[in-house]
């Protein structure tokens, strides 16, 4: 059983609920550690989830928003890691950003 990962366009289920409290609850993965010995031995299992929130302004410039979706391991093993964006039309180098969502961190390990 790998490291595993999903996505879903809720904007519909946003638009109708608002501006309330979300959260993920619910989420039970001890089968999956039942049933897979030697899943995740060094005891790396947590959850995590957020929400992109992508608008339209008409009064804004035009900006392009691109979502990908993936995991990649960084450790001891594998200390470095390129990343390739593929269709990425970047009109402006100076302002373009880019960001990440990253899980499961440690300050004090010396690699990635």
């Amino acid at each position: 059983l790998p490291y595993f990962s999903c996505y879903k366009d809720i904007t519909d289920f946003i638009v109708s609920n608002g501006s309330i409290t979300y959260e993920l609850s619910n989420l039970d993965i001890s089968n999956a550690l039942a049933t897979n010995p030697g899943y995740c031995n060094n005891r790396t299992n947590f959850a995590g989830w957020s929400i992109y929130v992508i608008y339209q302004d008409d009064n804004l410039p035009l900006n392009q928003v691109s979502l990908f979706q993936g995991l990649e391991i960084i450790n001891r093993l594998v200390p470095e890691k390129t990343i390739v964006l593929d269709n990425l039309n970047v009109l402006d180098n100076e302002n373009a950003k880019l960001g990440f969502l990253a899980w499961e961190g440690d300050n004090a390990l010396n690699y990635g």
